[in-house]
Order: structure tokens, then sequence, then C-alpha cells
């Protein structure tokens, strides 16, 4: 039975005994991830065979995902990080039931870097990647003041775990979060179900362009909440058919070249029932003969059609109050964009999107790269949990 109060007490001795000072902390991790983003062989095979055994998630998309996360995560900008430490005492405990790897690497290290212990507690689905990251940081540097493990959430450990911290950060879905908030109230900070979009904006698109678009659908088999599910298209229904093909067709040709995705029986149903739908419906749509690969056009975003891997919804719009319009219905769980557009527009759909809950907006290519530091939830999570 571990003892949680004795380990972050380590870990807090541990990071103490660290001369390096909050930037410098998070500067030598961003050292790290740039290594292993320019050298992924650095990634030993039994590494990426147990993500891929545990997570689903074919080796090369699995690679690909991690070597952008790792690449943004090494660009991380750190003039503006705090160079002094949390004078007080916060434990800080954080739950990650993220469907992709490395959902909690982020906030550990900001707060381990300004001196919080941190212990967290691994998914099912991803107790491979974090402690192999932490072994190769303090093997390289200074011990990381983080610990890491996987408990049931039903076992007395999990529960024993939460009641010893100060504070509680929670990945997960909705039912999930909601089940701790009402355990834990105030101390319990929440990031629930969350999905991104893209934005285009531009005419004459050849296949080059749509190179990033569909690379960003793609990895991590779009799960997590920064994988766009729908693109909003500024044009006619005509113009955006056309756009919607040559999207399908560098769809296909990703999907190969990431390994494809091996549905299950339940998959297979669902997407062979969007299609009777849209057929019934009159609805456009393009698709492959396996039904691996679907996109449709619809006047708006449709919920019950986010099926997950390489199915893609295209929506047009005539213009920002046209988009405003569409976008209010699901501005609740939207969580990042992608902005495909003319330079000079830039800040006019950055300045949408914000409003509408959108807190990592980048070009096409770059969702699953955003910085440590990156206002997950819209907010500055340091302090959020120092207040």
């Amino acid at each position: 039975m571990p003892d949680f109060q004795e380990q972050f007490i380590k870990n807090r001795e541990a990071r103490a005994a660290n001369a390096f000072s909050p930037s410098a902390y998070l500067g030598s991790w961003c050292e790290l991830f740039s290594m292993l983003a320019s050298h992924t062989e650095l990634i030993e095979n039994e590494v990426v065979d147990a993500l891929t055994l545990s997570s689903g998630i074919p080796r090369q998309n699995l690679i690909r995902g991690i070597q952008l996360q790792f690449t943004g995560f090494a660009n991380t900008p750190l003039s503006e990080f705090p160079w002094r430490r949390f004078d007080g005492e916060l434990y800080v405990a954080i739950v990650s039931a993220g469907n992709i790897p490395g959902v909690a690497v982020a906030p550990a290290l900001l707060l381990a870097a300004i001196g919080c212990p941190v212990i967290v507690k691994l998914s099912h689905a991803d107790q491979i990647l974090f402690p192999w990251l932490l072994e190769k940081f303090e093997k390289r540097y200074e011990p990381s003041g983080i610990s890491c493990g996987y408990w049931h959430w039903e076992s007395k450990e999990f529960s024993d775990l939460l009641r010893g911290a100060d504070k509680v950060i929670a990945f997960g879905s909705d039912l999930t979060t909601q089940s701790l908030q009402k355990q834990f109230g105030t101390k319990l900070l929440a990031f629930g179900h969350k999905f991104s979009i893209g934005i285009v904006d531009l005419f004459e698109l050849d296949a080059f362009d749509f190179a990033g678009t569909t690379l960003d659908v793609s990895l991590f088999l779009q799960e997590g909440c920064l994988s766009p599910q729908t693109y909003f298209v500024r044009g006619t229904m005509d113009e955006v058919l056309k756009c919607a093909e040559l999207f399908f067709e560098v769809l296909q040709n990703t999907f190969r070249a990431l390994g494809g995705n091996n549905l299950e029986a339940a998959s297979v149903f669902r997407r062979h029932a969007l299609i009777d739908e849209l057929d019934m419906l009159g609805e456009f749509y393009f698709a492959d003969s396996s039904r691996s690969c679907i996109v449709t056009i619809s006047e708006n975003l449709i919920l019950s059609r986010l099926l997950g891997a390489f199915v893609v919804q295209f929506v047009p719009f005539s213009s920002l109050d046209d988009l405003a319009k569409k976008l209010t219905p699901i501005a609740k769980w939207l969580q990042g964009a992608s902005l495909q557009c003319e330079p000079s527009r830039h800040p006019i759909y950055e300045s949408l999107l914000m409003k509408f809950g959108c807190t990592y907006i980048t070009t096409p290519g770059s969702m699953q790269s955003p910085p440590i530091t990156w206002n997950n939830g819209g907010f500055n999570l340091l302090e959020k949990i120092l207040e």
C-alpha cells in the first residue's frame, strides 16, 4: 500500500534540493523534448510497442503524434515563466483519464517547476509514456519532483491519493469529472469533454494545402481535445463540396501512410448507420468502400456524427455572422482551432474563436503541438491552482 503523504514529501524535498529555478527546470525538459522530437529513434522499440498495444493506435501514427507533441513542448516560450518558486506547501494529484498519451505531462511539469510536489494517477491505457519520460529526465538531469502510478478508480489507494492532496486536477469525460466534483468540491480542477474544429477561408486549394489539415485529424486516431472533428469552410455549397472532395482524397493517403485503423465491430456498425442516414436524407458525403474514411457535408455540425477516427464533417459558412451562429450551439465543447486563411484575416478569426472558447489556435499541421504553458481551459494553470 503506497504512502502518498510520504511520497509527496519526498517529491517536495527532491525538487527543493534541485538547483534549477522554475524556468531552468522547464528549460531542461524542453531540451529533452527537443532531442526526442529530433531523434525519435531514441524512443525504444519496446516503449513504442507497449504504447501501441495499450492505446490501439498504429505504430506510425503514434510515433508521428508523439513527435509533434514533443515538438510543441520543446518550443515552449520561457521568457515569461515565473523565475521564483512557490513559497508555500501544496500537494497536487493529477488524475489522467485522457484518451491520448501524455495528457498529464504539461500540468505536472508546470507545477513541479515552481516546487509543488506532484503525483499522477495514470490512465489505464497510458501507463507507459510518462514513467518513461521521468526516467529519461532524471537520468540526464536531476530528480523531477514527480511520481506516478496506476490505481483503480474504486481502490482505496485512489481514494487515499485524492484525499491526501491539497489540489486535484482531473482529466476525463464529463461524467467522470462531475463525479469527482461532487466528492472534492473546490479543491478539484476539472477538464471534461472538449473537441476542436478547423476554419478554411482560402480559394484555389490544392492537395498540398491539405497535408497538414489531414494530419491534424489523423493523429492519435482523432482522439483528444485538440483533434479537429469539423471544418467550417467559407463558400457556397458547391465550393465546399469541391473542397471536401479534395480533402477526402488527401485524407485517404494520410490514412494509409499512418498505418490505417483497425475498426471494432461497434464502430463499423455506426459508420454504416451514418451512411444509411446520409443516403436517406439525400446529403452529400465521400467515403471509401471500407468506411474507414468518411467526409460529410451538412449545413451545421451534427454532434451525433462525431464518430472518431477519420470521420470528418464539413460545414459551409458565408460570413463571420453566419459562422458565429453555427458555433453558438457547440461553444461549451470547443477547445482549439486550426486556422487556414490569409494572414490578414487571422486576427479577425482568432478574436471570434476566442469568444467561443477556443484556447489554442494554430495553423494546419500543428494542432497536436501546444506549448507546455498553453492555457488549457482558457486560464493560467498556476494562477488557478494557487489562488
